[in-house]
């Protein structure tokens, strides 16, 4: 599932998708970055990504892509910790750009990596 367009999809459900252009010149670049980052927070994109995706069945694997898309609406650490309790028996394999050192991604090699302890490189 890509990231980018589940944040697409719930603004588009909520209507409001179709404004954001008119509203970036209105209200500025990063009044419209908040809220879409309130509309499409990590909670809800997990919920989205679980309506999905269920039913759930033995073997299923759920890939994620676009996570520097949705960056900077949130971080791919703070959505799989939303999506922790709904996929504890479905493994979630997120591709990631930057890197991973064992113990922390950094995203686009630049930015502070965020400890995330269930995280291993599969690379």
């Amino acid at each position: 599932m890509n990231l980018y367009d589940a944040v697409l999809a719930i603004l588009e459900k909520r209507r409001v998708l179709k404004a954001i252009p008119h509203q970036e010149e209105r209200r500025g670049t990063q009044r419209v970055l908040e809220d879409v980052a309130k509309f499409a927070s990590p909670e809800k994109v997990a919920a989205y990504i679980l309506e999905q995706t269920e039913p759930h069945a033995p073997g299923d694997v759920v890939l994620l892509t676009g996570a520097g898309e949705v960056f900077p609406f949130f971080r791919i650490h703070t959505l799989l910790h939303c999506m922790l309790a709904d996929f504890d028996e479905v493994p979630v394999v997120a591709a990631y750009p930057g890197s991973f050192n064992g113990s922390s991604f950094q995203l686009f090699n630049r930015l502070p990596a965020d400890n995330y302890y269930r995280a291993i490189d599969i690379s």
